[in-house]
């Protein structure tokens, strides 16, 4: 039975993704603390995680208007950005008290800027899939009230950010990419 529901949840979930909107507001953020936002595990148990994440982001913003690349004056004029994200944890719960979870990214990037120099308008581009920093993360729960009206749980979250990605990357006229 348990079987059947998650396939069903699945179907369900990849057939509706077509019809989901988001921004790029809406994708995952890895630095959220929640006890489970690494993994829905609680109790004793491995977990595989995979998601994709794609953020467009091709309208340049001055506060809350939309600009032409170059309307504000600037040293760069961003134009267009998109990356296309997929990004993998494996977590393990040692118990209902102390959990770890490996997660590593890859990011597809495609970057164009304007680079104003004395005058001159220069255009860099970047085109790039690279594997981002590999992250270990540990969970501790200290107390946990198991009331089903009003779950509660504190803990510790601890971790180390393994220096795996790439941070030198250049396009063709030797320009430094900027950060992902």
């Amino acid at each position: 039975m348990k079987t059947t529901l998650t396939v069903l949840a699945a179907a369900i979930a990849v057939l509706s993704s077509s019809l989901a909107q988001a921004s790029c507001g809406a994708s995952f953020c890895a630095v959220n603390s929640n006890w489970t936002a690494e993994s829905a595990l609680a109790e004793s148990a491995n977990a595989f995680d995979v998601r994709y994440e794609q953020m467009n982001q091709d309208q340049p913003m001055f506060g809350s208007r939309k600009v032409y690349p170059g309307e504000v004056p600037s040293h760069h004029d961003e134009v267009s950005t998109r990356n296309r994200n997929v990004m993998a944890s494996y977590s393990h719960n040692f118990g209902n008290r102390f959990g770890v979870t490996v997660s590593a990214a890859a990011v597809q990037r495609d970057h164009l800027h304007i680079h104003n120099h004395h005058g001159e308008k220069i255009t860099d581009t970047w085109k790039f899939t690279k594997l981002n920093d590999v992250r270990v993360i540990g969970r501790y729960r200290l107390l946990s009230v198991e009331n089903p009206l009003k779950p509660a749980s504190a803990g510790v979250t601890f971790g180390v950010k393994l220096p795996t990605g790439k941070f030198d990357i250049a396009n063709a006229k030797d320009a430094m990419a900027p950060p992902t």
